[in-house]
């Protein structure tokens, strides 16, 4: 059976993506609760018996200057087998083209080198983006980090040696991390302009940060990094099921050399573990793990913490009125 879900009956959605094994907080409805730019809906499959086996959450608006909207599915959708994938993929098309859709976007968890899929993505009619920078909605590389048959030790341990000293010479120089709030947003923010600045990219507006913590509740955490009562750095983590994601992280100029970003990133790892995850992902980075990669400072950082490199197959169109789809491409090329 499938059926519709809007924010005001999103049932036991959340309770179903936090079990799944391929479950991803951007697939919540608390999540979706939080995207106050988009407006979210969502596609179940129910069994016989009412359960969720499958679903695909929508974050969709309207395109300029169009009639049309466009859906998008964060790290979506959710499913188990490859029918199921089918199932779930004609039930979310046909709706947003219901909907007044052009184009439904995803991006799902599945590896650039797996052996089946591909082949019938490429039948259902979507187009895959073989991009790697962050011009795509997530990032196609990640770093994770395997939590299970492990302890503190053998963790650090797992970790390069100048990583491993970076995180002791932090807490020798007296940094703390301590729990932040919706209060500590406005440094947080200045911390993320700053680092944006540095590193060139587009920081998102604190409303953001705030409606996230807000939406997520007790799954997200503000973490900060503190010297002598100075906040250096700042991370946000969430948790959701048995995965833990580095959502987001940003530091000042002055103190990186204290090592802030490295003692966060223990935390982090640290806590997850305290809540019985398995899997810590470290999120994004732009482009192959070579030194030849204008982008492999981030590589680096990341490889340090005894992580594994994860290449996924990438941004995926499907377009669904062939003629609009062409009409905004060629539209947005002169806005």
């Amino acid at each position: 059976m499938i059926e519709y879900l809007t924010l005001k009956n999103p049932r036991e959605l959340d309770l179903f993506v936090a079990s799944h094994p391929r479950g991803h907080y951007m697939h919540t409805a608390a999540y979706g609760k939080s995207r106050s730019d988009y407006h979210w809906s969502c596609v179940v499959l129910r069994n016989n018996n009412g359960e969720i086996y499958a679903s695909m959450s929508l974050l969709s608006r309207r395109v300029r200057m169009t009639p049309c909207r466009i859906f998008y599915a964060p790290r979506g959708p959710i499913f188990s087998n490859l029918s199921e994938f089918k199932e779930i993929c004609v039930a979310a098309r046909d709706y947003c083209r219901q909907q007044g859709g052009y184009l439904l976007r995803m991006d799902p968890p599945i590896p650039e080198d797996d052996p089946i899929y591909p082949r019938q993505i490429r039948v259902l009619g979507f187009r895959i983006d073989p991009r790697d920078d962050y011009s795509a909605y997530q990032p196609r590389h990640v770093y994770q980090l395997s939590l299970l048959d492990t302890n503190e030790d053998k963790l650090l341990a797992s970790f390069h040696p100048k990583t491993r000293y970076n995180i002791r010479l932090a807490s020798r120089r007296g940094l703390i991390i301590r729990d932040g709030n919706q209060r500590d947003l406005p440094i947080f923010h200045a911390m993320m302009r700053e680092t944006a600045a540095r590193d060139g990219f587009h920081p998102r507006p604190i409303t953001f940060f705030d409606d996230l913590l807000t939406s997520m509740g007790s799954n997200a955490s503000l973490l900060l990094a503190e010297k002598d009562g100075n906040v250096l750095a700042g991370a946000i983590l969430i948790v959701l099921g048995t995965k833990a994601w580095y959502a987001f992280g940003c530091s000042f100029d002055a103190g990186r050399s204290d090592m802030p970003n490295h003692l966060l990133q223990w935390e982090m790892i640290r806590r997850a573990r305290w809540f019985g995850c398995s899997l810590f992902d470290l999120r994004g980075v732009e482009g192959l793990p070579s030194p030849l990669n204008p982008a492999y400072g981030l590589h680096h950082f990341k490889q340090g913490f005894g992580t594994r490199f994860v290449s996924y197959l990438g941004q995926m169109d499907l377009p669904l009125r062939p003629w609009w789809y062409f009409f905004i491409r060629t539209l947005q090329r002169f806005l």
